[in-house]
């Protein structure tokens, strides 16, 4: 392929300049032809634009592995709307959003462009990336296409992925404590049991007392730790290998989630961050013009907890067949309140307002939900920590004053 830049007008008698990659002059001509373009000059560049734009294949080949960041898809939906606001074409705002990415994005927006321009429709060419952008993107620009609104669609998509992150981050900060917790404690007590109690265990032997039971068996699971550490850590390994094979297939990860769902403060600080999921989602899918069912099923495959997922797609389904919306979202795992303001916008008409006003509301449910389970775990870490050093330490002083007083 090589690189051409151009000079034309288009009916109006507007100038445009850019360059457009293709076999040779006379697609070019045939391209821009496509677009009402004029052409007033034409010229090859001797520079090909995977030598100008794109690092070098090797580079390349790495880039194609390389993920595609929130805050880089965020940048790219709102570069574009910007651009498409200020009157530019989608090709012309291409050309300029590819030289503002990096990496393996940049790579991405240089093929829809040139799927753009060789007659692909913006949503069919993004489509063959569902690794990086979303159904739900692929279907706002899809019913953007044909109403006009692109660059509406394109903040909204924006909009969306930085609304996505803020729960992800909330939920993600709140269940980090938990599990930084347990594991400082298990790492307290192996180091211990590994370092601590050893260096006094000779001391203690040498005494010519007994030691106490308690004692003793701290002492005999630190040397369990200490000469069989390699077992250990093949276990703990496997155990975890186990869990992720587990759960990665549709049966373990159902019952993974419905686990995790019945966990006491856990599991309404995830349904929260879920509803919260589904009306800011169900709000922005049916303002961009999209189906019920559609916006529904789109949902469900974004919802993280599977059970949850199943609901929502179980209740598209049911409207499907003709139920209401209210009544189709009666299943275990949905906020009642959610329910009840479906049945309520639907009888009003003001759905995607109240979804989105519902969307405020959890979103401070769940503020409020992580922090109350951020309270409940210090206490428990705190007695958890303490009650594990206590009983090392009791185990340790017992030992102590049995040599000391002869007993």
């Amino acid at each position: 392929m090589r690189q051409f830049n151009y000079n034309a007008i288009d009916e109006k008698g507007e100038e445009h300049k850019g360059f457009i990659e293709a076999i040779d002059q006379n697609m070019v001509l045939q391209q821009l032809r496509q677009r009402g373009l004029y052409v007033l000059q034409l010229q090859e560049d001797e520079v090909s634009l995977e030598q100008k734009e794109i690092a070098p294949d090797f580079w390349a080949e790495l880039n194609a592995y390389a993920p595609v960041t929130t805050s880089q898809k965020v940048f790219f939906f709102k570069q574009l709307a910007l651009m498409l606001r200020s009157g530019m074409s989608i090709t012309e705002a291409f050309d300029i959003i590819t030289k503002m990415q990096r990496g393996r994005m940049r790579q991405i927006s240089l093929r829809i462009n040139n799927s753009i321009k060789s007659g692909e429709s913006f949503s069919k060419a993004m489509s063959q990336y569902n690794g990086v952008f979303s159904k739900l993107a692929v279907q706002m620009i899809h019913s953007a296409e044909t109403s006009g609104e692109l660059d509406v669609a394109l903040m909204r998509i924006a909009s969306y992925l930085e609304h996505k992150a803020e729960l992800k981050k909330q939920v993600m900060s709140a269940m980090m404590y938990p599990a930084f917790t347990l594991l400082a404690a298990i790492g307290v007590f192996i180091f211990l049991l590994v370092y601590i109690i050893p260096k006094f265990q000779s001391f203690l032997e040498n005494s010519g007392k007994k030691i106490p039971a308690s004692t003793q068996a701290m002492i005999d699971l630190g040397s369990f730790f200490s000469g069989n550490w390699q077992v250990m850590m093949f276990m703990f390994i496997s155990c975890v290998i186990g869990f992720i094979v587990f759960y990665k297939r549709p049966a373990g990860k159902l019952i993974v989630d419905r686990l995790v769902l019945s966990v006491p403060i856990v599991g309404p600080t995830i349904t929260a961050a879920a509803m919260a999921q589904l009306s800011w989602g169900l709000g922005v899918l049916l303002r961009s013009g999209i189906p019920v069912v559609d916006s529904l099923r789109i949902i469900s495959e974004m919802v993280s907890n599977s059970i949850i997922a199943r609901n929502i797609s179980k209740a598209s389904d049911k409207v499907l067949h003709g139920q209401d919306l209210g009544t189709s979202f009666n299943q275990a795992f949905i906020s009642s309140l959610i329910k009840q303001l479906m049945i309520v916008g639907e009888r009003s008409g003001n759905l995607v307002q109240i979804m989105e006003e519902a969307s405020l509301y959890y979103e401070d449910d769940l503020r409020s939900k992580t922090k109350a389970l951020a309270n409940a775990v210090e206490p428990i870490s705190i007695l958890l920590i303490g009650g594990i050093v206590g009983f090392v330490y009791y185990g340790f002083f017992k030992a102590v004053m049995a040599v000391s007083t002869g007993r």
